[in-house]
């Protein structure tokens, strides 16, 4: 399993085009499954992504770990790019999502 961090709070890289925000995102990658876990707090980790040649578009699986503006602030920008993606929901997380994110109807699968 491959796991890249996107997007953390801590910038561990410099010279490059990594951009840090409070938040997490995650790409994770095993036997040709795409998943993204988190959002992060905007859309940065989908530049981020790019920069580590990461298809953002091809994602599979989107996972949200709980509606903290941290973890799920980027859900908007992720579903305008990827319309496709499976979206999972902590139980419970979908009071808390960010108000300017896409509702998930027709891919949700909250357990």
């Amino acid at each position: 399993m491959e796991i890249t961090s996107l997007t953390d709070h801590v910038k561990t890289t410099t010279g490059t085009a990594i951009t840090t925000e409070w938040g997490l995102s995650l790409h994770l990658k095993r036997n040709n499954v795409s998943m993204l876990f988190d959002m992060a707090s905007s859309g940065h980790f989908m530049d981020n992504a790019a920069a580590l040649a990461i298809d953002i578009y091809s994602v599979d699986l989107a996972v949200l770990s709980h509606g903290h503006y941290d973890h799920g602030g980027g859900l908007r920008n992720f579903f305008a790019a990827n319309s496709k993606a499976v979206a999972y929901m902590g139980k419970g997380a979908d009071a808390k999502v960010p108000s300017n994110s896409r509702p998930i109807q027709g891919q949700d699968k909250r357990r």
